[in-house]
Parts: C-alpha cells; sequence; structure tokens
C-alpha cells in the first residue's frame, strides 16, 4: 500500500518506540510512563494488527487494532482501534490511509462492534471518528451528570504548567519539614515511616481499587526507580514521623510527569499539608522543564478535589466511541 509521500506497512518490535510516541504526541494526558516502557512490550494480542505510515523512512502515522479477547472479561467479537498520526502532517490524509488499512484487516473479522477512544476535547479525532461512522457510546463517562449514583469512579485531571507553574509556598506548622523524596529515602527511619504511612493510606481506598502491600525493601526500591526514571516525590514530616506525601512519575517521551499518589497520614489532616507537598511539586516540576502534570482522583474524595481546583488543575475525560460491526456492507 503506497501513497506518494509516504507507505502503509505492518508494524514490527523496531518500531515500538516511534509508535509510543505518535500515540503520546496525540494524547499526551494518557501518556505511557517511562516505568511502563521500561517494563517491556506488553503481549501481543490472539487477534490483532499494528500498521504504521512511513514517510522516507521517518513513521508518521501508527494504528492498532484487535480483538478483546485476553484480560479478565473477554469479549470475543468487540475489537478496539486507535489511530494516531505527527502532529505536524495533520491533514495530509495520513489518519485516512492508517484507517484503511485497519478497515481492511477488520472487514472479514466476526466484527459485533468496534470502540475506540479520544481526548473529550480532541474535536477533530471525534470528526474523523465521526466520519468513520462512531458514535459517543452509551456509558461513556465524560462529566458528572454521566455518573450513575454510587459508581464509584474516579475524574482525571491536568495541569499546564506554563500557566500555573506554582503557586508561593503554603504555610504549614512551624515544626513541619518538607523535603524532596531522595532525602527521606536517603534516612532509614524516615524511610520507613514514610512506607508506614504509604500502606496505611492506601488501606482507605475502597474494596474495588485493587492494592497488594509491599514489604519495606520493595516500597523503597519502587521509589529509587521512580527517580531514576525522572519522577518526583515531595515528603511532610514532624520528627522522625512522615505526615504527608505526594508522588509523580515521568511519562517516557513527552515533557509531563503523573502525579499517581498524594496521601496525608489520618493523624495529620486539616493543617493544608496536602495542599502545600502538592503546590511545591508542581514549582518543582515547571522547574525542571515539564510542561504539565496529570492525575486522578475519585468522585467522593471531595478534599483533594478541592485542593486540584485551589492549584487550577482542570478536569479531562476520555470520550468513548463505538460503531456496531464493520465488514464491506458497512462502509
Amino acid at each position: 500500500m503506497t501513497d506518494p509521500d509516504f507507505t502503509i506497512r505492518l508494524a514490527t518490535s523496531a518500531d515500538r518506540e516511534a509508535i509510543t510516541r505518535l500515540f503520546d504526541a496525540a494524547n499526551p494526558a494518557w501518556a505511557t510512563s517511562a516505568a511502563q516502557y521500561r517494563a517491556g512490550p506488553r503481549p501481543e494480542p490472539t487477534n490483532g494488527l499494528a500498521v504504521v505510515a512511513e514517510d522516507d523512512s521517518r513513521i508518521v502515522g501508527a494504528g492498532r487494532a484487535n480483538e478483546a479477547l485476553e484480560g479478565l472479561l473477554p469479549q470475543p467479537g468487540t475489537f478496539s482501534a486507535r489511530v494516531a498520526v505527527d502532529p505536524n502532517l495533520l491533514g495530509r490524509g495520513v489518519g485516512s490511509r492508517v484507517w484503511n488499512a485497519l478497515k481492511e484487516w477488520l472487514d472479514p473479522q466476526p466484527v459485533k462492534e468496534v470502540l475506540s477512544w479520544a481526548d473529550r476535547d480532541d474535536d477533530r479525532t471525534v470528526a474523523i471518528a465521526t466520519h468513520w461512522r462512531f458514535t459517543r457510546r452509551p456509558g461513556s463517562i465524560e462529566d458528572p451528570s454521566d455518573l450513575d449514583d454510587g459508581e464509584p469512579w474516579a475524574w482525571n485531571y491536568e495541569l499546564d504548567l506554563k500557566e500555573h507553574p506554582g503557586a508561593e509556598p503554603i504555610r504549614v506548622p512551624a515544626d513541619v519539614t518538607i523535603s524532596p523524596l531522595h532525602e527521606i529515602l536517603q534516612d532509614p527511619t524516615l524511610a520507613a515511616s514514610l512506607h508506614e504511612a504509604h500502606e496505611e493510606s492506601r488501606a482507605d481506598v475502597p474494596a474495588w481499587e485493587t492494592y497488594e502491600p509491599r514489604p519495606l525493601a520493595a516500597f523503597v526500591a519502587s521509589q529509587n526507580e521512580r527517580l531514576d526514571d525522572g519522577g518526583l516525590g515531595i515528603v511532610a514530616h514532624r520528627n522522625d514521623e512522615v505526615l504527608a506525601a505526594t508522588f509523580a512519575e515521568r511519562a517516557a517521551f513527552v515533557p509531563m510527569v503523573h502525579n499517581d499518589f498524594t496521601m496525608v497520614r489520618r493523624s495529620a489532616r486539616g493543617q493544608c499539608l496536602g495542599l502545600s507537598v502538592k503546590n511545591l511539586l508542581i514549582t518543582q516540576a515547571a522547574a525542571v522543564g515539564f510542561e504539565r502534570i496529570t492525575t486522578e482522583v475519585r468522585t467522593d474524595n471531595h478534599p483533594m478535589q478541592a485542593i486540584n481546583a485551589a492549584l487550577g488543575f482542570r478536569r479531562i475525560a476520555m470520550r468513548q466511541l463505538s460503531r456496531r460491526g464493520f465488514g464491506r456492507s458497512y462502509g
């Protein structure tokens, strides 16, 4: 399959980094973390396809499609399909050619439904999906009004660090010290207290959010890996006791970090410690050149939602799209 400007071909293992970069550039708020990328490629789906578009040996577009045969809830006949294009080549027809390649593969498949995703604010991707007869999937959760009463869920947020590089330091009690994560890990007593506080806070999450407790050595090793990957951490402590902390992991290929956990010890709540450590994390992330921070907060965690609002985070969502059937008779 060729074009005057580019060629469509099957992807190979050597294309992994280029494909990851394309999808992350298209949806930076959902970018692959450095830790995820370092862990290596996921197993290939039993029934799937990946293609790339090349322009003078440079990959400028990519597409993936596969049947949902793996995971906890296999769904034979349900497929997913996504396309990403180099932002510098939008409007050149790259995306259309990649979608055509996916369609050629999907046509003979036993398709009941094809699912896709786009950022709620990504009007271009949504418009292209509409052209391919995708519609908003029933149950797509994009606004608070989409939630069923009592449904456990988490909202995703992002902060543009060019617009919100951090506020002035938040006042905390005079006997509280705020330190970077690497200093805490170098102190065995504080590292043990951080682990204890982390496990205590993780025990507070709802039962539907699974978490396997980790021993101290594994916890410290994972936090050192976070720092080695370019991530960040801020910890508030009093004497030898950790009171609050926030952590962020760096994305593999885009200038952003994901604030994956913020905690305040039960005995230390109500002292602005969560706000303070998160504000300092923002300041440090902006100072080293990151352009955005993402995070997620449970819908029932109102104190953390208030902290996000105070710091300038905006809520974001993925739009779930679906198309019934495929095949030649569907166009």
